[in-house]
């Protein structure tokens, strides 16, 4: 995806949910035979502004809140739905009387 610079952008850390919302500061466009590469620098909002590359960043990037929202509810519906389908297994194990299939699946309630 392309963005502008100036543009202010959706950051998202999968790993502890952090939104951060950031400047695209730079735009480098590299064109060679093998193809076109672009690369971004993105002003934090810290008190320093330190600048980034997008590229060492391990997150997902959204140009509005909107579609950082809908992500974000999709992807609480999916692990929601997940646990729900698991905790189903389960309760068909219970339901059977079948300890066998029991052993097959992983613990439900951690000790």
């Amino acid at each position: 995806m392309r963005y502008e610079v100036g543009q202010v952008v959706f950051l998202l850390n999968s790993t502890d949910l952090k939104i951060i919302p950031v400047r695209i500061d730079e735009e480098t466009i590299r064109r060679r035979s093998t193809g076109e590469e672009i690369n971004y620098k993105l002003m934090l909002p810290t008190k320093s502004r330190d600048i980034v590359n997008l590229s060492d960043l391990e997150v997902e990037i959204f140009t509005s809140t909107a579609d950082l929202r809908k992500y974000m509810i999709e992807n609480a519906v999916r692990m929601i739905d997940s646990l729900i389908e698991r905790s189903e297994r389960v309760a068909r194990v219970f339901s059977k009387g079948i300890e066998e299939d029991m052993r097959e699946e992983e613990d439900v309630v951690q000790s």
